[in-house]
C-alpha cells in the first residue's frame, strides 16, 4: 500500500449521541459493519464497508463536553494524513487552528490529533 499523499482525507469519525440509531441509519443506507473494539478503547467502534473494506470509526459520545464545557454535538470528523504529526500540528497552530486533542499514539495504529480551523471546522 502506498503511502497517502499529505492532505489526504485517510480516516472518517462519527461521534454520535444516539449511537443505536446511528448505527441502524447507515447500516439501513450503506450497508455498513460496526465492529466495537470494547472498554479498553471506550467502546469505539471500527466501521466497514459491506465487503470489509476498512472505511473509520464510530462511538457514542453522549455525555461527554468539549474544551469550551458545553456537551459534545454529533457530528462527522475527517483526518488527513500529514508526513510528521508533530511538525504539521505546530504549523497549524501558526495557521491559525485551536487545538481540541493535542497528538497522542492510538495503540499500534499511529498517532492522532483534532484541531480546530481559523472558522471552527474540526479536522484531524
Amino acid at each position: 500500500m502506498s503511502t497517502p499523499r499529505v492532505g489526504t482525507p485517510i480516516w472518517i469519525d462519527l461521534g454520535t449521541t444516539d449511537f443505536a440509531a446511528s448505527q441502524a441509519f447507515y447500516t439501513d443506507l450503506f450497508g455498513w459493519k460496526y465492529q466495537g473494539t470494547g472498554a479498553d478503547f471506550a467502546h469505539y467502534n471500527i466501521v466497514h464497508q459491506p465487503d470489509g473494506e476498512l472505511l473509520g470509526g464510530a462511538m457514542d459520545i453522549s455525555g461527554m463536553h468539549g474544551p469550551d464545557g458545553k456537551p459534545l454535538p454529533s457530528s462527522w470528523d475527517v483526518f488527513l494524513a500529514v508526513d510528521d504529526i508533530s511538525a504539521r500540528f505546530e504549523k497549524a497552530l501558526d495557521c491559525g487552528a485551536q487545538t481540541v486533542l493535542e497528538p497522542h499514539q492510538v495503540g499500534d495504529q499511529g498517532h492522532f490529533a483534532l484541531l480546530t480551523d481559523p472558522t471552527g471546522a474540526r479536522v484531524g
